[in-house]
This record gives C-alpha cells, sequence and structure tokens, in this order.
C-alpha cells in the first residue's frame, strides 16, 4: 500500500519540525442513539482532535438502531452475520475505494461492521488498528458483568460460561452465536492477522487480553484523551462546591443500585445530581419520590458543557461501577475540573483513581463505603482541595485529547513506515 498522506509543518518557537501526517479512514459500530456511549464520545473527540491536527480523517459510522432495544429475529440475523458479512464487506471496500486511507482505525465492530471489514482491509494491505474500548473480544455480555456483579469466567473459566448463563440479551441462541464468533476469531489466531495494532485504554484492559491469549506485542497502552476545560469553566473551589453528582448511564452495570442507598441516605442532606439516562431513570426518580429525597436533582441527558459545569460546582462526583470498567472518562473529565471522585475499586477505574491521587476507590459491594467517602469528602474542603489538584494535575500530564491525539499520530505513522519525529504537544 503506497501512502497518500502528506508531509506537515509544525512552527514551535520559529523551529519547523516536519512530520508525517497520515490519511485515515475511522469506522465504529454505535450502539443505539437511545442511551449515552463513551465509546462514540471518544470516537468523536479523537476525530476533531485528528482534524484540528490537520490530519486528513474520514468518518463511517454503523448503528444498532435499526436491530431495536429488545431481542428479535432482527438480532438472531445479525447474530449470523457476525461470521461473516457480504455487506460490511461491500461497504468498507467502497469507503477504501473512495478515501483512499493510508490507515484505517476501528473502534467497536460488533454487531454491524464485522470482521468482514478487517479483511477488506487486508485485502487492499492497508494498516488496521482497533481501539479496545470493552471486552466485547473476550466476554460475549462485553463489560464483565453478569447477575448484578462483576464476572471474568470467560477469561478464569471457559467460553462455554457466556453460553450457559445466556450472557448475551438474555438469549441462549445470540449467546451462543457471538461465543463462537469469539473462538472463531480469537482462539484461532485470525484476528490477530487481521489487526496490526489493539490499542488498550488502559493497562486493565492490555493484561486482560493479555490474559486471554493476546499478543503483548500487538497491543499499545493509550488512555483516551479528555478535553481540558478553559479556566473560566472551572467555577468551582473547595469551599463553594456543594454535593454529590453522578455522570453516565443509569443502568445496574453502572451500580444503580448503590446511587439508590446515596439518594435515601443523603437526599435530604446535600444536592445529588444526576446526569444521564438509561433503563434504571425512571426507577430512580420513583424511588427517590418513595423516600422523600428533596434535594435529588435528575439532569437527564445534558452537551458537554453542561456536563462541565455540574462538575465543577460539586464537591465530588461517583463512579459505583460493578462492571469491568476499561476506562473512566467521566472520573477523568470530573478530575479535569478539580473534582475529587469516589470510585469503585475496579478495573481501569481504580487504576486511573489511585494513579492520579485525585480520589478514593471503594470495594464495589460495600455500600456504606460510598456513604462514607462521599460524607468525607463533602465535610473536608482541605480534602476537597487537595484530592481536586491532584487529579487535575494527572489529567493535564496524561491523559489531555492533545496527548492522546499526538499518540495517535505517532501510531499511524508507525504502521504505514513513514519515518518523521513526533509533533510537538503537551
Amino acid at each position: 500500500h503506497k501512502g497518500h498522506g502528506r508531509l506537515h509543518h509544525n512552527k514551535s518557537g520559529g523551529n519547523e519540525s516536519p512530520f508525517y501526517l497520515v490519511k485515515v479512514l475511522v469506522i465504529h459500530n454505535a450502539g443505539t442513539s437511545k442511551f449515552p456511549s463513551g465509546e462514540l464520545k471518544v470516537m468523536e473527540d479523537e476525530v476533531s482532535g485528528l482534524r484540528a491536527m490537520g490530519v486528513d480523517t474520514s468518518v463511517h459510522v454503523e448503528s444498532n438502531d435499526d436491530l431495536g432495544s429488545r431481542f428479535s429475529w432482527r438480532w438472531v440475523l445479525a447474530g449470523v452475520r457476525v461470521f461473516g458479512s457480504l455487506r460490511s464487506f461491500r461497504t468498507t471496500m467502497q469507503l477504501l475505494n473512495h478515501n483512499h486511507p493510508d490507515v484505517v482505525h476501528f473502534h467497536s465492530i460488533l454487531p454491524i461492521v464485522t470482521p468482514s471489514a478487517l479483511l477488506a482491509c487486508k485485502l487492499k494491505g492497508i494498516p488496521v488498528v482497533q481501539t479496545l474500548h470493552n471486552f466485547r473480544w473476550l466476554c460475549v455480555e462485553g463489560g464483565f458483568f453478569r447477575d448484578g456483579t462483576f464476572c471474568d469466567d470467560c477469561i478464569k473459566k471457559s467460553t462455554l460460561s457466556g453460553i450457559y448463563h445466556r450472557c448475551f440479551r438474555k438469549s441462549f441462541l445470540m449467546s451462543l452465536l457471538f461465543s463462537l464468533v469469539n473462538w472463531m476469531y480469537v482462539k484461532t489466531g485470525i484476528l490477530f492477522r487481521l489487526v496490526d495494532r489493539f490499542i488498550a485504554v488502559s493497562q486493565y484492559v492490555q493484561d486482560k487480553y493479555v490474559e486471554a491469549g493476546f499478543p503483548r506485542n500487538q497491543i499499545r497502552i493509550k488512555y483516551n484523551g479528555v478535553k481540558i476545560p478553559s479556566p473560566t469553566d472551572d467555577r468551582g473551589d473547595s469551599f463553594t462546591r456543594k454535593g454529590v453528582v453522578y455522570v453516565g448511564r443509569l443502568s445496574p452495570a453502572k451500580g444503580t443500585h448503590i446511587l439508590k442507598e446515596v439518594i435515601r441516605q443523603l437526599g435530604n442532606q446535600l444536592p445529588v445530581t444526576l446526569v444521564g439516562n438509561g433503563p434504571e431513570l425512571n426507577s430512580l426518580k420513583s424511588f427517590s419520590d418513595q423516600v422523600g429525597a428533596g434535594k435529588v436533582v435528575f439532569l437527564g441527558k445534558v452537551d458537554q458543557g453542561r456536563v462541565f459545569d455540574v462538575l465543577s460546582r460539586a464537591a465530588c462526583l461517583i463512579v459505583p461501577s460493578q462492571c469491568g470498567e476499561s476506562f473512566p472518562g467521566v472520573a477523568l473529565e470530573a478530575m479535569a475540573c478539580g473534582t475529587p471522585v469516589v470510585a469503585s475499586k475496579i478495573g481501569g477505574l481504580s487504576e486511573i483513581v489511585e494513579a492520579s491521587r485525585g480520589g478514593v476507590c471503594v470495594e464495589p459491594d460495600k455500600v456504606e463505603g460510598y456513604v462514607a467517602a462521599i460524607r468525607a469528602i463533602v465535610d473536608s474542603p482541605a480534602l476537597i482541595q487537595e484530592m481536586g489538584a491532584a487529579g487535575k494535575d494527572f489529567v493535564e500530564n496524561h491523559c489531555s485529547l492533545t496527548n492522546s491525539v499526538c499518540n495517535l499520530v505517532e501510531l499511524y505513522t508507525e504502521l504505514t513506515g513513514e519515518d518523521g519525529p513526533r509533533p510537538a504537544g503537551p
């Protein structure tokens, strides 16, 4: 494959440092538009950052909306096509012929895009990158979550566990199909020949994939980038910050039973703000009314500016996830606003919070631990200031969107075989 990128000159301090800007095609299989998607947001932020740097970036997104939110024959048909889809192959070929990319970056590919898209790129001789946002290649549920708690039996025991427990939408047939797909592409090693580099969004993600048999030398760890709010967006200080906030999808995997206990114990004592929607939204609203929690506010889905505004005014953020969180984007957004985090000691979530010293981690099943940690933070302006400063410093130095995009460009140029120094940036 002959590169189509161009040489870009980055002027810094009067010196021009050339680096190769590849032409990139980004492909992503998004979930439904009904609920928020962290993966879609990461993809959109990276594309925005690449284009701001001058990288010629094209995007193709497939959505699960047509499949419906409930199990149906459409899902069965999609499950069968996951093994190999002629439609997906043809669509990808058309995209490649139209855009002439130097590298193709896949985010999620199941169930619509399918590995057939990877094959199209391989036949065209175009390097492929895939970001491992979740654990779909290892776990048919995708997030190490079963029956209300963390579960990685498909790695520790057998891939048959996902079939036995009907982990995909409680359907034996769909669980069987997706388990067979994982066996076909992962256990046989076909996937490792179709993808040149995998991007793990945390050390935890890399470790789990390596444990499951992925070649470590094909996985690059790269934290997702976070947009750093401007100083005018950071409106709170340790004395004016009030209450606790939750931002994200309202579902059992994200710890809604923990949120109910927070509402019950704290909802009449301090402001409790919930941002986002999800299958548990109505249940949480009913519970809040039932216990008479007068200081609980449900904001629903809001834009990014409003999220930063809410985070900047809160004393702390709670992230009570019960699943194997791969990368806690909302926790980093809170840290970027100087807001301490109370999070589950699980997956990539505890990895980031503990490394940054920007919050407190609680055992995921210790309900009282979350309430106690929240109380300790909101009652101590000094602790808010200390944790807020540590978290903000960590994000600015390790997880800025600029850093993330620079790392992407470096990986792209490495795969295309073009030499050139890394672009300047923090």
